[in-house]
């Protein structure tokens, strides 16, 4: 990884939050995903840790208020799940990697049994999608896609943006896209009930939820035409589609 900042330094230990009155919620910054992945996930925890140092000004952009609002949908314990969501993440895509390298293509033919045994069971769904959206602050190629959401696609947006999100699946991209984007509002689709369930849980606790409206639908087959849009976000859509053209 090639960075010319010295990356910020987080300790894999366990962290104790300090709580700035008494009786108040303890505070909570992206760092506290960190912290609980050195627990759970000892395996993974330094390279998130790495990726996230290094370009610590994008990702705590995105895990800072993610970590805010996770807390305030689902409790202390998010943080920990989410990691174990994580580490279960990893797991997959490394026995995938290897398929890859045995069979020599990606195959995802199998996306309509994926649908009705992942996609609308929220026992599965859940850690899927929290770990999904911690990819884009531990993987070092993911960080450069939230550098051009932000860079590139927001700030170029014109003013008051009407956003339309394909398979927003957690809707983290998407209200990111408005907290960062006061004068915007977004539309967001996905095929899977227990992801939009949770897109909407952290629009209600992120008070983005009155400019942001979740929907379940199958994107493929929306018609695009359906109302004005200025910007359009597709973070994961390509790899679910046979022919991606």
């Amino acid at each position: 990884m090639k960075n010319d900042q010295a990356p910020v330094s987080y300790a894999v230990e366990s962290k104790t939050r300090s709580h700035a009155t008494p009786g108040a919620a303890p505070t909570v910054s992206g760092a506290d995903f960190l912290y609980a992945l050195a627990d759970v996930a000892v395996r993974y925890a330094p390279a998130a840790r790495d990726t996230y140092g290094y370009e610590e000004d994008v990702c705590s952009w995105l895990c800072d208020p993610l970590a805010r609002w996770a807390r305030d949908a689902y409790g202390e314990e998010v943080f920990s799940d989410a990691a174990h969501g994580y580490a279960d993440y990893c797991r997959h895509v490394d026995e995938a990697k290897r398929t890859y390298e045995k069979v020599g293509c990606y195959t995802p033919e199998d996306l309509p049994d994926i649908i009705g045994k992942i996609y609308e069971d929220d026992a599965v769904m859940t850690p899927y999608m929290w770990a999904a959206v911690l990819t884009y602050a531990y993987w070092p190629g993911m960080t450069a896609h939230l550098k051009l959401l932000r860079d590139e696609f927001l700030d170029r947006l014109t003013a008051a943006p009407r956003i339309l999100e394909l398979a927003c699946g957690h809707g983290a991209m998407g209200l990111i896209s408005l907290e960062h984007r006061p004068d915007a509002i977004l539309k967001g689709y996905d095929i899977s009930p227990p992801a939009i369930r949770i897109a909407n849980r952290l629009a209600a606790a992120s008070l983005h939820a009155g400019r942001a409206r979740f929907v379940v639908r199958d994107v493929l087959e929306l018609d695009l035409a359906e109302g004005k849009h200025d910007g359009v976000i597709a973070a994961m859509v390509a790899e679910h589609l046979v022919d991606p053209r």
